[in-house]
């Protein structure tokens, strides 16, 4: 992986390892039961949603960090 990876690239990085889009959201959406990428100002999280309560997995000061995370929690998901 690049350290300069970002939305583009994870979402193909995904979509080649197989793991279901149903299990991720990466536009910004909030879907629940999802692990969704949003940006929030300056800064990126990695939340899942359940029944409309968000649990923030990671926050992140760039992008690339943020989509190396959730790259690594959506492997162990898909487990």
């Amino acid at each position: 992986m690049t350290p300069e990876m970002d939305v583009l690239q994870l979402s193909k990085e995904l979509q080649s390892l197989g793991i279901p889009s149903r299990l991720y959201s990466l536009n910004g959406s909030t879907k629940n039961e999802r692990v969704c990428l949003e940006r929030r100002g300056d800064e990126w999280f990695v939340s899942f949603y359940e029944r409309g309560n968000e649990a923030i997995l990671g926050q992140f000061p760039t992008e690339a960090a943020a989509c190396e995370y959730m790259l690594e929690e959506l492997r162990r998901e898909a487990r």
